[in-house]
């Protein structure tokens, strides 16, 4: 077997017992801090902002994403356009006898 497969294998492994125990100590720590009602306040207070900057963010890049979206069909259009009159230009002089 190889380094390198040795390093997949045993890369992102993590004890089941360190696991658990890190799972308790941040179980206890969250209950200690929930069980204050300021902090819990404080916290769904911290929540509410982050949805909310989230929220707005999401509304200005959508607004960024349609304005884009309109310059860009407004560009075609004019793109168009203009081939369009070219084509017709050309079809003007082809059908002209020539003298």
């Amino acid at each position: 077997m190889t380094a390198q497969s040795n390093n997949r294998k045993n890369s992102g492994s993590f004890s089941p017992v360190a696991a658990g125990v890190v799972g308790a100590v941040v179980g206890a720590a969250a209950g200690i801090v929930l069980s204050n009602k300021d902090n819990r306040n404080k916290i769904k207070g911290v929540a509410e902002e982050v949805k909310n900057r989230t929220l707005n963010m999401r509304d200005q890049a959508s607004k960024e994403i349609d304005k884009a979206a309109q310059q860009a069909e407004d560009k075609l259009n004019q793109v168009k356009d203009r081939a369009q009159d070219e084509a017709k230009k050309i079809a003007d002089n082809t059908s002209k006898p020539n003298k």
